[in-house]
This record gives C-alpha cells, sequence and structure tokens, in this order.
C-alpha cells in the first residue's frame, strides 16, 4: 500500500511525506514499501488509513473518526417553510457523495 502510494501520489508523496503522515519513521516506510517487512499489526493498517485517508473498509477495520467527521458534513438540512414530517421536524437530505 505504502508503495503505491508513493508510485501514484505524485511528486509530494515522498517517503519523508509518507512517514509524516502515517508516524512513522523514514526507514520504516522504505522497509515498508521495498517489501523487506509486512505489516502484521493493526495498528499499522490504522496508521496508514488515518495519514493517507483511506476509508477503514479497504482495509477491513471499523470506520475511522474522520470518516464518520466526513459523513456528518454531508447532511443537509432541508429548508422549507413548513415542516416535511408529520411530527413538526424538518427532514434531513443526505448529499449522494
Amino acid at each position: 500500500m505504502l508503495r503505491l502510494a508513493k508510485q501514484w501520489g505524485g511528486l509530494g508523496f515522498s517517503a519523508s511525506h509518507l512517514a509524516r503522515r502515517c508516524e512513522m519513521t523514514v526507514s520504516r516506510v522504505q522497509d515498508y514499501a521495498n517489501g523487506r517487512i509486512q505489516a502484521k499489526r493493526v495498528e499499522i493498517f490504522e496508521r496508514v488509513a488515518d495519514g493517507l485517508r483511506i476509508p477503514g473498509a479497504m482495509f477491513d477495520l471499523a470506520a475511522r473518526p474522520w470518516e464518520r467527521d466526513s459523513q456528518d458534513s454531508h447532511v443537509v438540512e432541508a429548508t422549507r417553510s413548513e415542516p416535511s414530517t408529520e411530527d413538526g421536524e424538518l427532514s434531513v437530505l443526505r448529499a449522494n457523495s
């Protein structure tokens, strides 16, 4: 995964950049990227998911805290002159992303 990020991330995705974002040392990122070691602990996958903003489901992890925050920002409150439900509550629309 770090090898792909380094290869396809563009000029800014150096081992140093990946290390900062994933809270690892540069040498550890290089070891993972070059296949010298393999990630086995869940914490490593969580750091990479969080650092590179990869949804947790892609690593078979629970939704990451930042995923819930971004989902909440897609909730749009309807602005209507009349309430849209029988109990007087405004409806809430979810934006499709």
